[in-house]
């Protein structure tokens, strides 16, 4: 018997580089503001249960302006055979997506995901991560 149901197992946040390459990072350094800056969200589900209707909503606070909530809704359902480790009617999947985060200065940035599943005209929020980056400036020597 499975104990953790429909859970959020891991999260990692990557950007994508000029050749399209992911990079993992915690803090970046860009030249310019403001700008569009690419991030990648690798996500792994802890015992989901297959062909079922789940969603991910993704906020994200700015750290000069926390009151104001940022929102991207991503809608899935896993088939049985994109999953492994099923048992119980349960099972680990992966999957990722991609946001364009536009950013006018160098800031904070909080991310909260949440999972929740939709088998009724209430979705039930499931499990829920957090996670930070930092956006600065590059520093040029002699500036």
């Amino acid at each position: 018997m499975k104990h953790f149901l429909e859970r959020i197992q891991k999260i990692e946040i990557l950007s994508v580089d000029k050749f399209g390459n992911l990079q993992k990072g915690v803090a970046y350094d860009l030249e310019t503001y403001p700008t569009e800056f690419k991030l990648v969200f690798q996500i792994h589900f802890l015992n989901i249960q297959p062909d079922t209707d789940y969603s991910i909503s993704l906020e994200w606070f700015y750290g000069q302006a926390p009151d104001n909530v940022n929102v991207s809704l991503v809608m899935l359902n896993i088939p049985e055979i994109d999953m492994i480790k099923i048992k119980d009617g349960y099972g680990l999947a992966f999957g990722s997506f991609d946001v364009n985060l536009p950013l006018s200065n160098p800031d904070e940035i909080k991310f909260n995901l949440m999972l929740y599943r939709h088998d009724s005209d209430t979705p039930k929020l499931l499990s829920t991560f957090e996670s930070y980056l930092v956006f600065g400036e590059v520093n040029h020597a002699g500036k």
